[in-house]
């Protein structure tokens, strides 16, 4: 019952232990994906930036030629990320299920085992019970081994959520275990794609200003040309630059709009326009200088917006937050289930030893035990008939025990010996004499025989030896006291 009990917790342990792995695992891959994702949609919106336009004014060349290498860098950047991350992930995963899948033979196995070397004990069949001692030797082995593994993966286990606290705590940028699953990206690359979406983003927003200040806030009259379209009604404000030339953080004047209300804000400027492209009713944008005021503050904004992401890559402040929360929420479920495995292991080793043992002690048991007296050696209430044997001049009745065994007794049983000796060494019995009593003890133990029958002459005898009580004999009974020596007319050999 111990052992079945302790191969089925194992089962079910072992089952919580990979499922919380593969949880924790697939948070890191999560965390990993949205990085890849961030990147990706930059990388996009630094694409578009180079095609937006306002006015007739665009990005210069230089500024394109730029964001070409920056687009390349992200790109190598979310490419080698998805790669590694999926790669060591798949590995994890690999390993996962080995684990998983070694636990459930073993639990397996061990039961089989032990129900066949249970089996054939009790039948007897000393070839397979030899090999069910081996093979369970062996499983012994392997159970303790892996015991040991697990108390040892326990114990690395809780190092390395303690070093992941500390890890968090006091963060370098050296490398760490962690990278395989969730790798930070180097501190130069991400500061150079922030300096330049920073960059991009003022010149976008310098973009913009420049047309609703310099062209739809002016008053101009028909002989300006093209800057003039029958612009009229309240100023359009002035979108807000969030950083200064030097790239440090601006604060937004009264006059300004943010990124977030531009879009609302500069709809209320919006004109009429008639087929020439002049404003027929008040205001001063008309709908396509708002289309393409606002596709360029789509992209400007997308790029502010990824300034904290790129902070965060450079800090590697994503992976010491996924870090910190499987060390509180992940690390002690994974410990408990460790240690669980190790002692469970630990207990089926011992166990599936123990039955081993007991197979051994009592296949030996048996090959002591001669020969047991069943139902038909005999005794009163037998239904086998009374014979008489004339042995020696001596008449035994069957099933008569032989007390107090006469000195020529003792000429029958080396008789007996040397008959059987010259029929076969495997059927040799040495006579012994203990407590009064003559013993014929099996020195052989290779002896499988359903009865034994000895000719003497015309007459044939057919007897059983019986050590020990009988099987399911009570103690201080006339039961107890059968070892001896009893002629019989048939017997089985247990």
């Amino acid at each position: 019952m111990v052992f079945s009990a302790g191969c089925l917790a194992l089962y079910v342990r072992q089952e919580k232990f990979h499922s919380d792995s593969t949880k924790t695992l697939e948070f890191a891959e999560k965390k990993a994906e949205s990085r890849v994702e961030n990147f990706r949609d930059l990388w996009n919106y630094l694409e578009a930036s180079k095609h937006v336009g306002v006015g007739w004014t665009f990005l210069p060349p230089n500024m394109k030629m730029e964001m070409n290498k920056v687009e390349k860098k992200v790109d190598h950047l979310a490419n080698s990320l998805q790669q590694k991350t999926d790669k060591n992930s798949d590995d994890i995963r690999e390993a996962l299920d080995s684990v998983r899948v070694i636990l459930i033979v073993i639990a397996t196995v061990a039961v089989f085992i032990a129900i066949l070397g249970s089996v054939f004990s009790i039948w007897g069949n000393k070839g397979l019970v030899h090999t069910m001692v081996i093979t369970g030797w062996i499983l012994v082995t392997l159970t303790f081994v892996l015991s040991g593994i697990f108390l040892a993966l326990h114990n690395i286990s809780a190092d390395t959520c303690v070093a992941m606290d500390e890890w968090v705590e006091t963060y370098t940028k050296a490398h760490t275990a962690f990278d395989h699953i969730l790798p930070c990206v180097y501190k130069s690359t991400a500061q150079k794609t922030l300096n330049k979406t920073k960059d991009l983003t003022i010149l976008l927003v310098t973009l913009m200003d420049r047309m609703v200040i310099g062209v739809s806030n002016l008053n101009v009259t028909p002989i300006a040309g093209i800057l003039y379209y029958n612009q009229s009604g309240p100023l359009v404000p002035a979108l807000c630059n969030p950083f200064h030339y030097n790239r440090t953080h601006r604060n937004c004047a009264d006059d300004e709009v943010d990124f977030i209300h531009a879009a609302m804000e500069w709809r209320n400027y919006v004109c009429e326009v008639s087929e020439t492209g002049r404003c027929t009713t008040v205001g001063r944008l008309r709908p396509n200088m708002y289309e393409e005021l606002v596709g360029t503050l789509n992209v400007s904004y997308a790029l502010y917006h990824y300034g904290p992401f790129l902070v965060d890559v450079e800090e590697c402040l994503s992976v010491r937050d996924a870090v910190r929360e499987i060390g509180e929420d992940h690390c002690p479920s994974l410990r408990r289930h460790t240690i669980c495995i190790a002692m469970l292991l630990a207990m089926v080793s011992a166990s599936l030893m123990v039955s081993v043992i007991f197979w051994l002690l009592h296949s030996r048991h048996n090959q002591k035990c001669s020969y047991r007296i069943t139902a038909s050696t005999g005794f009163p209430d037998s239904n086998v008939p009374y014979h008489t044997h004339n042995i020696h001049g001596k008449t035994f009745e069957t099933g008569t025990r032989l007390y107090n065994i006469p000195e020529e007794f003792f000429s029958i049983a080396t008789a007996i010996s040397q008959n059987l000796s010259q029929s076969s060494s495997n059927y040799f019995l040495k006579p012994r004499k203990r407590y009064g009593l003559l013993r014929l003890k099996v020195a052989s133990l290779q002896i499988n025989l359903e009865e034994i029958e000895i000719v003497y002459g015309k007459e044939k005898i057919k007897f059983c030896i019986v050590i020990g009580r009988l099987r399911g004999a009570k103690r201080r009974t006339s039961q107890s006291k059968v070892s001896g020596i009893y002629l019989a007319s048939k017997f089985k050999l247990n």
